[in-house]
């Protein structure tokens, strides 16, 4: 768990990108939008994995 905190934070996109999906998922949220709610947080998860698992990739640690 430390290492995947570590190059969360350090990922080049994660800041922007992940704010990004975050605001979607609180809009969808106020907006009292179930699916879209759903949606945006599926595809936040989907992306996370991608930058973890190329983050890892690129220090050579092993999954």
């Amino acid at each position: 768990m430390y290492w995947l905190r570590v190059l969360g934070a350090i990922g080049p996109h994660r800041l922007v990108d992940s704010t990004r999906r975050h605001l979607e998922i609180l809009d969808a949220m106020a907006a009292r939008d179930v699916a879209a709610a759903q949606e945006a947080a599926a595809v936040h998860l989907a992306e996370v994995e991608e930058w973890t698992l190329a983050d890892m990739d690129s220090h050579s640690i092993v999954a």
